[in-house]
């Protein structure tokens, strides 16, 4: 079946094919950019983001080892990454009766350590008296724990 096609009609019909290349070219150049937004930012990598502009293999070897290109071998156990705290700042971790989780206070740790030096309370006694476990009491005498108090 032949349609007669005059050369008006076919140089129309010639621009609006062109038009739609040009549109599709501009929305896959639009879709290429916003894929690429949310990739990996080291070179080969195709992953999407998780932090820092890695993704998650990325950023777990960045954290690990600091490095995002040395790969594990074995079991390499080394310090974590931790962001440096801001020079200055003057936090310190609270200790003792001021972390809010304690049991018992300074004195009563003096207490403590001071009836076991004596011989006068095992652990059991001296858990029972203060409220706390066995374990806790032996950690206290051992220094342990509240290991800033005399």
């Amino acid at each position: 079946m032949n349609i007669p096609i005059s050369p008006e009609s076919l140089g129309m019909l010639l621009a609006v094919a062109v038009m739609a290349i040009v549109c599709l070219m501009l929305k896959v150049r639009q879709l290429s950019k916003l894929l690429n937004e949310n990739r990996c930012s080291v070179e080969g990598c195709f992953r999407g983001r998780a932090a820092r502009g890695m993704c998650s293999m990325h950023y777990a070897r960045f954290r690990t080892h600091g490095d995002i290109e040395q790969r594990p071998r074995g079991r390499v156990r080394k310090e974590p990454f931790k962001e440096p705290e801001p020079k200055g700042s003057g936090w310190k971790k609270p200790k003792g009766f001021h972390t809010n989780n304690a049991k018992v206070t300074e004195d009563d740790v003096r207490e403590i350590r001071r009836l076991h030096a004596e011989g006068s309370e095992n652990f059991s006694s001296l858990s029972r008296r203060y409220g706390v476990s066995p374990r806790s009491v032996a950690s206290v005498v051992k220094r342990e724990t509240w290991k800033h108090v005399e």
